[in-house]
């Protein structure tokens, strides 16, 4: 039930062989194999309504993990409804509209909270981790606490099942932040991807984008209340123009002529070179080789000073790599200043300048001036830190901002070369060809055009799409800041009440390994400890089953009190099968049997005489099998068979 195999923990009555006395005078018994079995159970909520649930155990055609189900009583009585079918152990058994699951827990009236899971996101709280809380069978008498359900990989199932049964209030704080940030991580590496595909969509056409910061506002902890949205109305495109940077918008109005547009321009007839006149020629010719020679002597300036500053970008990565190892062997000095280590400063002696990193191992020093502890030398890394990231923010910035003006400024030196191999072209045709400069010109212009024009479109958009996600970013990062930091009250309140209540029960029960006020409910698990002790295995095994018993109980009532979601029902498979005493399992008996509107079932195997002894006073009823809990053979006549 609570285990991640298929297979049945059933007893072979049910899976594998039924034996028989036998009828004649030699007495042999008689050995039939199983063709198939099932298991029924009938249940009803506080609303009164009744459900029937039934699995195969084995079956020829049928799988263990189809239950049928009736909306109504089906072993009390017949049977008024068709039964429908459900599935179980089987993914979106929990979510989906034919899981049995989410039938059962509509049926509880549960809504199941959302926890994390250790390889990341979230899932609903599955039934089965609940379930170890209702019912305590034969294998889970040797630990103290309820059965942890891991193979869903839910981070502290039994932690998270306490916390739903007993209605705390942290855990849905909990879950919304961690909700929020799996939010903000998403909105961080969407802006990351759009600001990214915006500087290269810029960067293929020899623009630059200004105006959009590497992150928006709220995307780092640390601020408190409410955060303002990034805003990007001053955020745009400048392309280099005539060897300066000019917005978008001016330069391509500067492209299209007055009279018509770009598309009457490029329908007109070619001019000649006549028309144009060699000496306009020879003149355009000077100016472009001028241009050239300004553009090629500031790409050379543009590159010396990407260079310098790419290599100051790299040594700042080099000095943040040393601050945060130095960083990590302080905190390993103060880790083991903690545990009482003798010498934690042998861990810092390596003779080097921890500036320039070169050796000391020569130089004569007198003697040492006054210095830092471990704490006042991890407060100075964390400041250069913090300073040598902000220099690299900038530096990396100016970087971006060079790279891009270079390739700018060679996109604009290769189109200033082919114009003035035009112009030269031009030079030596004969007059009545057509200029070669001037539909060049005019062929660029459009190209360039229609190319600024896709750009300035691209980025309207990318930086309408950007503006949504600062936004987005702002208000999760004010919900996050709104969140509560600390465990509510009345979680602290329940949780000493549940403590209390399971301290009670354990003197009532006769606990005896030692004083019962040193049992106490763990802050971080939620489940029943002593510190530096082990529950299981230090206490004597009566003394187990008393804890979880009075720990199960305990969940059970102040869950009632605190109008939780706990069923009310608790099953408990044998609980004297360690020798629990007469009297202290009476007392166990009177405290289970005192809650109102709720059921507990105990199975024993004590006799009618001995239970009628412990359940004096109280209201039970009993169930005595007597010689109907063995097998007996009978002719499959049960309405329920599964044919």
């Amino acid at each position: 039930m609570f285990g991640p195999g298929q297979s049945s923990r059933l007893g072979s009555a049910l899976t594998q062989q039924l034996i028989f006395p036998g009828t004649g005078d030699s007495g042999d018994e008689v050995t039939e194999e199983v063709e198939s079995s099932w298991c029924a159970v009938e249940v009803q909520n506080d609303s009164g309504d009744v459900l029937t649930a039934q699995r195969p155990v084995k079956h020829a055609t049928l799988s263990r993990n189809l239950v049928r189900v009736w909306n109504g009583p089906a072993l009390t009585r017949s049977p008024a409804q068709p039964a429908e079918d459900y599935f179980v152990r089987e993914s979106g058994a929990t979510q989906r509209a034919r899981g049995f699951h989410t039938l059962l827990v509509s049926f509880l009236g549960w809504e199941l909270p959302l926890v994390p899971r250790f390889t990341g996101g979230e899932v609903p709280l599955y039934p089965e981790v609940i379930f170890p809380f209702v019912y305590g069978d034969q294998r889970a008498w040797n630990s103290a606490s309820a059965r942890q359900v891991t193979h869903f990989q839910i981070r502290e199932p039994s932690r998270r099942a306490v916390e739903f049964l007993l209605a705390f209030q942290g855990p849905a704080a909990q879950s919304e932040r961690q909700r929020l940030e799996d939010t903000a991580k998403s909105l961080r590496a969407e802006w990351t991807a759009g600001r990214q595909s915006a500087l290269a969509a810029a960067s293929v056409t020899g623009a630059r984008i200004f105006g959009i910061p590497d992150l928006p506002a709220g995307t780092r902890a640390g601020s408190k209340g409410g955060v303002s949205p990034t805003s990007l109305a001053e955020a745009g495109v400048e392309v280099l123009d005539g060897g300066e940077w000019r917005p978008l918008p001016e330069v391509l109005r500067g492209l299209i002529e007055p009279g018509g547009g770009r598309t009457a321009v490029l329908e007109e007839p070619a001019r000649t070179v006549a028309d144009v006149g060699i000496e306009r020629l020879q003149t355009q010719l000077r100016r472009a080789e001028d241009e050239l020679g300004d553009m090629l002597a500031t790409a050379s300036a543009v590159e010396q000073k990407l260079s310098i500053n790419e290599s100051q970008l790299a040594a700042l990565d080099r000095r943040i790599t040393a601050l945060e190892e130095e960083r990590q062997r302080n905190l390993d000095v103060k880790t083991l200043i903690r545990l009482g280590s003798d010498h934690p400063e042998d861990h810092l002696a390596d003779n080097d300048c921890p500036t320039c990193h070169q050796s000391l191992a020569s130089v004569e020093i007198d003697s040492l001036g006054p210095s830092l502890n471990v704490d006042e030398t991890l407060g100075l890394l964390n400041a250069q830190l913090a300073t040598m990231r902000g220099m690299r923010e900038q530096m990396g910035a100016a970087v971006d901002q060079g790279r891009g003006a270079y390739a700018a400024l060679q996109r604009a030196a290769d189109s200033s070369r082919s114009h003035i191999r035009s112009i030269q072209d031009d030079l030596v045709a004969p007059e009545d060809y057509p200029s070669a400069s001037d539909i060049t010109q005019r062929v660029v212009s459009g190209v360039r055009s229609n190319e600024l024009e896709r750009l300035n479109s691209a980025v309207a958009a990318q930086l309408e799409q950007l503006q949504h996600i600062a936004i987005e970013m702002a208000e999760t990062r004010t919900e996050l800041n709104r969140l509560p930091t600390v465990v509510p009250d009345e979680d602290v309140r329940r949780r000493t009440e549940l403590a209390d209540l399971m301290r009670e029960q354990l003197k009532s029960f006769g606990f005896s390994s030692y004083d019962s006020a040193k049992v106490d409910i763990n802050e971080e698990t939620l489940r029943p400890e002593r510190p530096g002790f082990d529950l299981d295995t230090d206490v004597s095994a009566s003394d187990v089953v008393r804890i979880k018993i009075a720990y199960l109980n305990a969940v059970r009532e102040l869950s009632s009190r605190a109008g939780g979601p706990h069923p009310g029902l608790l099953m408990l498979d044998e609980p004297r099968q360690h020798e629990l005493d007469e009297a202290h399992f009476r007392s166990a008996i009177s405290r289970l049997a005192s809650g109102s509107g709720r059921q507990v079932i105990i199975t024993t195997a004590a006799s009618t005489e001995a239970l009628a002894g412990l359940l004096k006073g109280n209201a039970a009823n009993v169930i005595d099998f007597g010689s109907a809990r063995l097998m007996r053979r009978e002719e499959p006549n049960d309405p329920l068979d599964l044919i």
